[in-house]
């Protein structure tokens, strides 16, 4: 995929969450966006950390987990493409 020729308004408005958008107002969120490639193992973010946006998949999955007490990896879920992860943290200003 080429990032610098992938349409952001277009895919967020194909995603159940922004459907309801005008296209100025999905121009608008384009704009705000970033566009971001992961190699398998990288940390979207870490648990602790201030959550100041929300992410939607486009290729790929981001595997969600915790670590318990115990030292074992408990995946919370697998966030494959056009799914959305972390937007109720980001309005809560906690990490």
């Amino acid at each position: 995929m080429d990032i610098q020729q992938f349409d952001i308004p277009r895919y967020l408005a194909a995603l159940p969450l922004f459907q309801e958008m005008t296209p100025a107002e999905l121009q608008r969120l384009a704009a705000g966006c970033r566009l971001r490639r992961y190699a398998r193992g990288d940390d979207v973010f870490r648990v602790g950390t201030p959550c100041k946006e929300f992410h939607v998949t486009v290729m790929g999955q981001v595997k969600l987990f915790a670590i318990s007490s115990a030292g074992q990896e408990k995946v919370i879920e697998l966030v494959g493409p056009g799914m959305s992860f972390a937007e109720a943290l980001m309005f809560t200003d906690k990490p």
